[in-house]
């Protein structure tokens, strides 16, 4: 197998296509499983490295492969089956950052409701020391969630273990991150103005934006135009794999959630929970990574990020939410504080009516 993937290696570096290279290792007595398999392994990208800033300077993205090699994207069981090996490597990465998140709000929680509680009531004022307690507590959620989001994002797109994802994972990022979802926001927000066709076309450019964040460290619209450009020309290939595999994955929870339902009167009910639950779990883990492979290998594409061609639909789509968003909000306020003149005008003619 290693002398397979030497030969494969040797012919890319000459511009040789894949189909190319399995047609005539074929022809030549080699199995046609061995050929794909090796294949696939060669196109397996490497995690991208976090110790250099992503710099627009650069003139590729990726400059470690050919331009023929990076538009290699794998069939839809082929993802999976790549997205279940990597489930199994990255399983304690994801399972310590649940429990890390998940232990942080929790203990977080408990110390300010043992020191905000008390603390209001000697205060005479238990109300007032609730409500900023709960204020406290809704922001520290929001802290919580947005940390976990962005290793998450690290756990399905790099190897990197905990204590790395904990390192790399700093304030300014994790901001980049907050910052570039409301761009998309808008953008979207934009996109569903211009009659829905356009969020339609951008709806893959939403799916892959983040991780072309993290991954990147670019954000804002540059993250936007960025993950626009590696879907160039195969925009509904990516998208029918980036549904495809969620999809199969929803199956086989439906399909579980309808054995507890059978069996949920038997005694078998409880052995059918727990299985549902891990499945879940399974699941979760099983699809961040597909979509987190399905992403390295679109941004293994070529682009000439000093020359990069902005998508006009993704800027005309931010101006139009710009624009329109003040609007609304003026009229709403403006409808709000004229509607009860209004009402209270019509009280009074109806009253000097009668």
């Amino acid at each position: 197998m290693d002398e397979l993937r030497r030969y494969i290696a040797q012919c890319r570096d000459q511009g040789i296509g894949d189909e190319q290279i399995k047609g005539e290792l074929i022809r030549t007595g080699w199995n046609e499983a061995d050929v794909l398999s090796a294949l696939r392994q060669s196109q397996i990208p490497t995690p991208r490295p976090f110790d250099h800033e992503y710099s627009f300077q650069s003139s590729t993205v990726d400059s470690g492969s050919s331009i023929e090699n990076s538009e290699y994207i794998p069939g839809v069981m082929d993802l999976l089956s790549e997205s279940i090996r990597a489930s199994k490597n990255r399983f304690k990465t994801y399972l310590a950052v649940l429990l890390s998140g998940g232990g942080i709000l929790a203990l977080s929680i408990m110390v300010l409701v043992l020191v905000g509680v008390p603390l209001g009531i000697s205060l005479s004022s238990l109300k007032v020391s609730l409500i900023l307690l709960f204020i406290l507590i809704f922001v520290l959620y929001l802290c919580v969630v947005l940390w976990m989001y962005g290793a998450m994002l690290m756990v399905f797109t790099t190897d990197l273990k905990f204590k790395e994802i904990w390192k790399e994972l700093t304030v300014k990022r994790l901001m980049s991150l907050l910052w570039t979802n409301f761009v998309a926001t808008c953008v979207m927000f934009g996109a569903t103005l211009l009659l829905w066709i356009p969020l339609i076309w951008l709806y893959p450019v939403f799916i892959f934006y983040q991780y072309t964040v993290i991954t990147y460290k670019v954000s804002g619209l540059k993250s936007l135009h960025l993950t626009n450009a590696y879907l160039d020309k195969r925009r509904l290939s990516v998208t029918y794999k980036a549904f495809a595999g969620p999809f199969l994955m929803i199956l086989i929870i439906f399909f579980l959630t309808y054995l507890v339902e059978v069996f949920e009167s038997t005694n078998f009910s409880s052995i059918f929970s727990i299985v549902f639950l891990i499945a879940v779990f399974g699941v979760n883990l099983i699809l961040g990574n597909y979509m987190g492979i399905l992403h390295q290998y679109i941004s293994k594409r070529k682009v000439d990020v000093d020359n990069l061609r902005k998508s006009k639909l993704i800027t005309v789509s931010l101006i139009m939410s710009v624009i329109l968003i003040p609007l609304s909000i003026i009229s709403i306020v403006a409808l709000s504080m004229i509607n009860p003149v209004s009402q209270r005008q019509k009280a009074l003619d109806s009253i000097n009516q009668i």
